[in-house]
């Protein structure tokens, strides 16, 4: 992915928001790139540095709010869209002040992911490619199945509800190689096969693995991974 494509600015002091927000994106615009910034100060230094096209802001930040930054960037940059969040009680205050300034949206937190997730759809547009899905109860043995009765040479990314990710790359149908941060081969294949709340989605541009830590067809490989994790689920008992 070339660094000439547009940014989407997070505008949030929260780092724990920054974070849900960074995790978010990665899973439901895997193709854009992400940047941060917790004061205006650090927007501007990010706006001056790399071309931003969308804007999730905070109204209150340490040295100002989001809408400061928002005004000046209009100015000079008249197509970039925006988004306002905010969690102060006069949040309809808030909305009056922003009302007639082409705001792609307001929202008020706690937010609502599957509102701001139409928003961006409707002015980021769908993926490039194929199907934006989301498949609920779905576990990443059937996703990586799924994967492999295809054919594919492909590398699978899943991230778990506490924030561990895990990946397994494929080459023509047979998973060859599998990692978490603490295991590789069919342990850390083990690992993500156990994982039953999180993301998942499909990387391009990572580099083929070192070595294959797994070697056999990849229906063997999910039915040894599932016997390792129930065994661990067992010990654990």
């Amino acid at each position: 992915m070339s660094d000439s494509q547009p940014y989407i600015l997070i505008l949030e002091d929260s780092e724990v928001l920054t974070h849900v927000l960074l995790q978010w994106f990665a899973r439901k615009f895997p193709e854009r790139l992400v940047t941060q910034a917790a004061t205006v100060a650090q927007a501007c230094e990010v706006a001056a540095s790399v071309e931003v096209d969308f804007v999730l802001a905070d109204f209150n930040l340490p040295d100002g709010n989001g809408l400061d930054f928002v005004c000046d960037y209009c100015a000079t940059h008249p197509l970039a869209q925006f988004v306002i969040m905010t969690g102060v009680p006069n949040a309809e205050k808030v909305r009056g002040e922003i009302a007639g300034l082409g705001m792609v949206g307001f929202l008020e937190k706690p937010l609502n992911m599957a509102v701001l997730e139409r928003v961006l759809r409707q002015h980021l547009g769908p993926p490039p490619n194929g199907f934006h899905a989301e498949l609920r109860s779905t576990q990443p043995s059937e996703i990586l199945q799924l994967k492999c009765m295809s054919g594919a040479t492909t590398v699978l990314e899943f991230l778990n509800s506490d924030g561990a990710i895990g990946r397994a790359h494929l080459e023509k149908g047979n998973i060859i190689h599998a990692e978490t941060p603490g295991a590789t081969g069919l342990n850390a294949l083990a690992e993500m096969v156990s994982w039953i709340r999180g993301g998942a989605r499909e990387l391009s541009g990572v580099e083929p693995p070192a070595e294959k830590t797994i070697d056999v067809a990849w229906s063997m490989a999910l039915i040894e991974s599932a016997r390792l994790s129930d065994e661990a689920k067992a010990e654990a008992v």
